[in-house]
């Protein structure tokens, strides 16, 4: 019983590790800006299934196919305006969220980075 707890928190450190690591690529990889663009057209504070905005992205879709079958539920984000816009202009939090782990991570995102590209040719995050 002991080995079988042992291997369930290892699938869930696995698990947990690898959804921070796609996490990471979706808000920090340029070709991945489509699935920001379709968060951000949502409104704030509405909760979106990962995978609705990201059916152009295909590297994403196969991880995320395989997390969700490995996790048994869906990844779920949605975006809220940064607290105090005053201080911190075209800011965000950026909140992503799977129940049945109840595991979450939250980013604090700059908007201005999706500039539509004839703006910022030759600017380098």
């Amino acid at each position: 019983m002991i080995i079988d707890k042992a291997q369930k928190e290892v699938k869930f450190t696995d698990i947990e590790d690898e959804l921070t690591d796609l996490m990471a690529d979706l808000l920090g990889e340029r070709r991945n800006e489509p699935f920001l663009h379709a968060l951000f057209s949502a409104k704030a504070g509405q909760w979106l299934e990962v995978s609705t905005l990201c059916v152009d992205l295909e590297s994403i879709r196969l991880r995320l196919d395989r997390l969700q079958a490995a996790a048994n539920d869906s990844l779920f984000v949605t975006w809220l305006e940064y607290p105090d816009p005053t201080k911190s202009e075209g800011f965000c939090v950026i909140v992503f969220f799977t129940p049945t782990f109840m595991w979450n991570s939250t980013a604090i995102y700059n908007k201005a980075h999706l500039l539509p590209s004839s703006h910022r040719n030759g600017v380098h995050r």
